[in-house]
């Protein structure tokens, strides 16, 4: 070892770390600073930047709008009294099993079915936002993709797309669905999230979900596991096959929620999952601007109703061996700090941490390979590969 490799090493890995925001001594592997590293985190950069001005978000760094904070004090005043905050799960409603859903064949640049059906959601009487909520009338539909098998009965895979998807080239792609689906023998079904895809109520795919205050993230993951849980009651009266549920980035958080409620499901894929909503709002905040004391307690209130719909409040269903996540090394979006904390509350479950990007995710190997790994361990497949 040469003098200026012992003098300029720790000085270039204390910068890659402060990029990184990844400290020392989190048990998380640093990855190498290569040519690839550094422009799968440059991708992740003009993410955030694309996102940061698309999305018309209620929360500026010094304030909130006051119609948002109004919200935010009687949710707490209503979720108190009903001791949702106590118990979160019991915020969710069982909902009615799905019996008839439409199905459309569609053959263009992919050949899938779309499932619609009425999801029959509706936020309670005295929920804040509810009339907002119930005025996106193209939300009411449900929608999916599916991929299935036609001779005889196979095993599911549910997915679960990211913020800004809801498109089914982009949705099935994202999975691998001919993968799984032509090699792999499964059948697929990726459900499309509230007000994202053929459900916006806006310009953009999901931006209403982050233009409605925190009533509107709450009564958007709400519904998705309303809707979900429908999915599910239809997919298991299909046959007794085992079912398994993945996402990736909003959809791993959703994941991550329904494994909460649902425990016959085979295996969980987090994926890239952004678990606290408040800490990723925080996050992308100018660090240089001062954060008023209402802004402190806003953050705080609006953490405390956002329990009823955290992964991270809730106990996972499943066996610590049937959970999964995969997180990237350099996202720059959801970074391991906030991975780790699933981690954490899952019981430290095999988890891939990947060289690579929060917008990488579908081109690295290891992360098909996790996948693969999850569907022999949850009995989808015998073998990985076959």
């Amino acid at each position: 070892m040469t003098l200026s490799h012992e003098v300029f090493a720790p000085l270039w890995e204390g910068s890659w770390r402060r990029m990184l925001d990844h400290p020392e001594g989190i048990d998380i592997p640093l990855p190498r600073p290569k040519i690839s590293t550094i422009g799968k985190l440059a991708v992740d950069r003009g993410l955030i930047a694309m996102l940061s001005g698309t999305s018309g978000f209620w929360v500026r760094p010094g304030d909130v709008d006051p119609w948002v904070q109004r919200e935010v004090m009687r949710a707490v005043e209503l979720y108190k009294e009903n001791g949702w905050l106590d118990d979160p799960a019991s915020f969710h409603r069982e909902p009615p099993p799905l019996t008839r859903p439409r199905f459309r064949a569609v053959r263009r640049w992919w050949r899938y079915e779309h499932m619609m059906f009425r999801s029959g959601y509706e936020p309670r009487e005295h929920d804040p936002g509810r009339r907002r909520w119930l005025g996106y009338e193209r939300n009411r539909t449900a929608h999916a993709w599916v991929k299935r098998h036609k001779d005889g009965a196979r095993p599911w895979v549910v997915a679960i797309h990211g913020y800004r998807m809801g498109d089914p080239t982009m949705d099935l792609t994202a999975i691998h669905a001919d993968y799984l689906h032509d090699k792999l023998g499964l059948n697929v079904l990726s459900y499309v999230m509230p007000l994202h895809g053929p459900r916006r109520c806006g310009q953009a795919s999901g931006e209403t979900l982050f233009t409605g205050g925190i009533a509107n993230l709450i009564h958007g993951e709400e519904q998705a596991m309303w809707d979900l849980r429908r999915i599910l009651s239809w997919v298991r009266a299909q046959s007794d096959e085992p079912v398994a549920v993945m996402g990736m980035s909003l959809g791993g958080y959703t994941t991550a929620l329904l494994s909460c409620l649902e425990q016959n499901l085979a295996v969980a894929v987090a994926g890239i999952p952004a678990c606290d909503f408040i800490d990723l709002f925080r996050r992308h905040m100018d660090p240089d601007v001062e954060v008023p004391a209402q802004m402190h307690r806003f953050w705080r209130d609006a953490g405390r109703i956002l329990k009823v719909i955290s992964p991270l409040a809730m106990q996972c269903r499943l066996p610590q061996e049937r959970r999964f996540i995969f997180a990237g090394l350099v996202d720059a979006l959801v970074p391991p700090l906030a991975v780790k904390r699933l981690w954490k509350h899952w019981e430290k479950p095999r988890t891939e941490w990947y060289p690579g990007s929060h917008a990488s995710f579908l081109l690295e190997p290891s992360v098909r390979a996790l996948v693969d790994q999850a569907l022999v361990e949850g009995g989808l497949i015998s073998n990985v590969g076959v």
